[in-house]
Parts: C-alpha cells; structure tokens; sequence
C-alpha cells in the first residue's frame, strides 16, 4: 500500500523502485570488500536513482536499525529526495506539490503515524541502533565515524528529517518541538 500510495505522489507514469529487502537475501548479504561495495550503495549512487522512499511500519523501526539509519545519511551525502511513507499514506514535507496534506488532516491513522514519528525522531541513536550482524554494526560505526562521527550522525539525521515532521506535526496539532 505503502509504495502505491508514494506512487500516485511522482509525476512519472510508470515509476521504478528498486526494494533492497527483496533484492537481497538478508540473512547473507555479500557487502563485498566495504560499504562502498555494497548493493545499496550502488542503488543509491545509480544515476538513475531519484530519491528513497523510506516504508515505516506502526512502530517506526526502521529508525531503530543501524542500516537504516546509514541508509538514511547516505541519502542525504548524495544530495537524494528522501520521503517518509507507511501504509496508511506517504509523510513528505509539504512544502512540495507532491504531499498528502488533505489526507494528514483527515485521517486519524496518518494522525497518530505521525505522532509515532514525532516520538521516534527524539530517540534516534546510531550508538544503540540494532543490527543482526555485530560485524556489520562495528563497520557501518566506523563508516559513521569516519564520514561525521557517531554523536554527530544522530543529531544529523534528526536533523534531516525533522522539517518533515514538523510540517506535518503542525497540520495535525502535534507538538513535536
């Protein structure tokens, strides 16, 4: 539902997503020799990569898995539109033609998405991020580290997706300050 709705958003008829859970086996995922070799990151640095489209479930647990959040900085180093979206409707900033404003305001289910969000964005933590694989959590920190330092990645992606949230706070009266 998550990815129909996010469709109906982009003004390409036919448009294409590349989704790394089903492209990938996740229980062994072949990074190559770092994270500059890894699928995703050839996903996302793909000129034809337009944007990422990050699905929340009722929890926001994407939030909490250190890939994720990664994912979430690589976008933002690359210069990509990023959008926030679960299967009750696409949570993007609404400065852009492409939101579902009217939606937010009406529905009760994006309402409380929302409010979920709001209370996610204030605990984000790469520190204490989950990860299946030790190894790939001591890597992708020492990525972190190394590209803007581990307190710093946290902050940052608050950061980045607070104006998002705050947008869509303010349309349904939720405080997310």
């Amino acid at each position: 539902a998550a990815l129909e709705r996010f469709a109906k958003t982009v003004s390409e008829k036919d448009p294409v997503f590349w989704i790394y859970s089903f492209a990938n086996n996740q229980h062994c995922v072949d990074l190559g020799a770092g994270l500059e070799d890894s699928p995703f990151e050839h996903a996302l640095a793909a000129p034809s990569c337009k944007g990422v489209l990050m699905v929340l479930d009722s929890e926001a647990t994407t939030l909490t898995r250190v890939w994720c959040l990664y994912e979430v900085m690589r976008t933002h180093q690359l210069g990509l539109k990023f959008n926030l979206a679960t299967h009750n409707g696409v949570l993007t900033d609404f400065s852009e033609e492409t939101s579902d404003k009217q939606q937010v305001e009406t529905s009760p289910q994006l309402r409380e998405d929302v409010a979920v969000l709001a209370s996610k964005l204030v605990d984000i933590d790469v520190e204490t991020a989950e990860c299946s694989f030790d190894s790939d959590k001591k890597m992708i920190l020492e990525a972190v580290h190394v590209a803007v330092g581990r307190p710093q990645l946290s902050m940052a992606i608050r950061k980045f997706l607070k104006d998002p949230v705050v947008g869509l706070a303010s349309v349904c009266g939720i405080n997310s300050a």
